[in-house]
């Protein structure tokens, strides 16, 4: 059924799938070698057909009888299904990640302040301060998306009976008394920021508040300037 001009003319892969049917019929899943009778026809072909024998002779032994060598096709196939699926899951990972698992514009260090970074935001708070006066500057400062917002860096203005003046993350803060205010270790770090604001004229203070990028409790460093009566501050958040 393998002989004849249809045979010469059949596309290669074509040709493949009737070798493969007629395996499929005389070999075991380990490979068992072809008939005799059958191999007889595939010498005759590769006799007659070129541009198929480097692809038949990479299953032809030394004694002259042709193997199909199923399994290193199936494991080249699986290689590239694995790859593939490798690929897919990969790229899957990376969409969870920055959809769900990681917050909005946090993906790492260098969505973090430094802090060189808090306190130049520090001393351009108060040069605006200077520039526009409290009451504009202070709210700029509390502008959720003005220019004094830069990733986990903020702006905050107490007077020094610690009355919030301004809060670049909680406005809800501005104009309360938070003298008593404590963070989650019990530190009445507010009572601590005015001392140290009426012993020196800048600083650095170190408690826990919560990161407006990560939304979790952190442990804070916040840099201090005096201006006037006012307490002028910009934290960063330590990993």
């Amino acid at each position: 059924p393998i002989r004849g001009a249809k045979w010469r003319s059949m596309p290669c892969a074509d040709f493949y799938r009737r070798v493969q049917s007629v395996q499929e019929k005389h070999i075991t899943i380990n490979d068992t070698l072809v008939k005799k009778r059958f191999l007889c026809n595939i010498d005759k072909i590769i006799k007659k057909i070129p541009f198929i024998i480097a692809p038949l002779r990479a299953g032809v032994h030394s004694k002259g009888i042709a193997v199909y060598d199923r399994s290193k096709h199936i494991d080249n196939q699986q290689k590239k299904e694995s790859n593939a699926m490798k690929k897919m899951l990969f790229i899957a990972g990376i969409a969870i990640c920055l959809s769900v698992g990681c917050p909005t514009g946090y993906t790492g260090a260098g969505d973090q302040g430094a802090k060189e970074e808090a306190v130049a935001m520090v001393k351009k708070a108060i040069e605006y301060i200077k520039a526009n006066g409290n009451e504009k500057a202070f709210e700029e400062f509390s502008d959720l998306k003005g220019k004094f917002i830069d990733r986990d860096l903020y702006v905050v203005v107490y007077d020094m009976n610690a009355k919030c003046l301004a809060h670049g993350q909680k406005k809800s803060m501005v104009g309360k008394e938070l003298i008593d205010l404590k963070d989650t270790d019990g530190k009445e770090y507010m009572k601590e920021r005015v001392e140290l604001m009426k012993k020196q004229n800048s600083a650095w203070q170190d408690y826990k508040f919560m990161n407006p990028v990560s939304k979790q409790i952190e442990p804070k460093s916040m840099y201090l300037e005096r201006h006037g009566d006012l307490i002028v501050g910009c934290g960063i958040y330590k990993k």
